[in-house]
């Protein structure tokens, strides 16, 4: 029979069947799947632990720097160091000079209990006076910036009427100016007085608190340097969980007590292919003592520079702000690594020495490795030749 239709077209092919639904049971059981989905599971759960502890690995290896130990150490001698200037202050302190001043500041006090109404009316009366002080002081300053605007304004004019070419509010320009001038000037009388003011209830208030004041003076010069210690303890020992969290992953960012030290050397190039590179010395990162004499004997890397008037302060013919390092001492500017950095041992028996404890060997590619102890001097010839 033919399938065409009587107008030319073709039959419309027949709807197929729907195919009959299998419920989702035993879906595990009925082998359409390529993969068994507990198999899946057991894997995915071992490839994200193995992934989370490589995760934790690659961060601890990033954050186990040598050059933080360095640091961790350096901060640990410097808090023993303050703690013993601390009792050498404490022991040297005056004490019967210490009881007196005390003594004179409780009686002070006494004195001031028994006036305690006076004072308070006086500086009542001062607090009154600094507040309207200030506010006359801000209508000055705003006057001021007006002033200064029309002056502006008015000497354009004023200059342009000069040249030949007319202004028709030069007068009216002028008159508001000395208008606004009266004004600032007015605020700035008032500013002077209140100021004057002020000075006279400072005179009248200290006949009550000028014993104190004084006592309050003398200890805080007494305990000057012992609270300056206190304070410089607190700031390299502000506590376990601070220095913890401030130099944890992710957080260090915000004021991390380890950090890499660096001096830049825009003057000083290396010569790199293509560019030459500024100096970038990093190694006051771990010989954190350099520039300190009070760590002269201290053990490396934290001993002080040696005839450091000469070779390395400020007002030395070579300032380490302005030289650096390795312009003298040569090595990798940029490391902070005692391998990469190009350290030479002055001898067999430091070369065995390092080998057993740094793993050290010759850094093939590195073109400029350190100068040993015994031939640092070379350095001289650069610019000494």
């Amino acid at each position: 029979m033919s399938s065409e239709q009587p107008n030319g077209g073709h039959k419309k092919p027949p709807i197929p069947t729907p195919a009959k639904k299998i419920p989702a049971l035993n879906i595990d059981q009925r082998g359409d799947r390529l993969y068994e989905i507990n198999f899946l599971h057991k894997w995915f759960a071992i490839s994200s632990l193995l992934l989370f502890l490589i995760t934790v690995a690659m961060i601890y290896a990033d954050y186990s720097r040598g050059w933080k130990r360095y640091q961790r150490d350096f901060n640990r001698m410097q808090i023993a160091r303050t703690r013993n200037d601390i009792q050498q202050a404490n022991t040297a302190l005056d004490r019967n000079r210490y009881t007196q001043l005390n003594q004179q500041l409780e009686q002070a006090r006494a004195e001031m209990k028994q006036n305690e109404k006076q004072v308070d009316e006086i500086q009542s009366r001062k607090d009154d006076l600094k507040a309207k002080h200030y506010a006359v002081e801000q209508n000055y300053r705003v006057q001021k910036a007006v002033y200064d605007e029309e002056k502006y304004a008015y000497e354009e004019a004023l200059a342009a009427e000069k040249a030949g070419k007319p202004h028709g509010n030069v007068q009216s320009l002028r008159t508001r100016l000395s208008e606004t001038e009266k004004k600032m000037n007015d605020y700035k009388a008032q500013t002077e007085k209140l100021t004057l003011d002020i000075q006279a209830v400072d005179v009248e208030l200290a006949k009550y608190v000028w014993k104190r004041d004084e006592a309050q003076k003398g200890i805080d010069t007494l305990l000057t340097e012992y609270n300056n210690l206190q304070t410089r303890l607190a700031n390299l020992n502000p506590g376990l969980v601070v220095t913890s969290f401030r130099n944890a992953p992710v957080f260090d960012f915000m004021n991390a007590s380890e950090r890499i030290n660096q001096i830049m050397l825009p003057t000083l190039l290396n010569d790199q292919p293509f560019k030459a590179v500024p100096k970038v010395d990093r190694c006051t990162t771990c010989h954190l003592g350099i520039d300190q004499k009070a760590y002269e004997d201290a053990p490396q890397p934290f001993k002080a520079h040696p005839n450091m008037e000469l070779y390395l302060a400020a007002n030395s013919p070579h300032p380490m702000e302005r030289f650096g390092c390795t312009t003298c001492h040569g090595g990798l500017d940029r490391s902070v690594d005692f391998q990469t950095a190009g350290h030479t041992p002055r001898s067999e028996e430091q070369k065995k020495e390092w080998e057993k404890k740094y793993k050290w060997h010759v850094e093939h590619y590195l073109e400029t490795p350190m100068y040993s102890m015994n031939n640092v001097e070379s350095g001289c010839y650069k610019c000494h030749n």
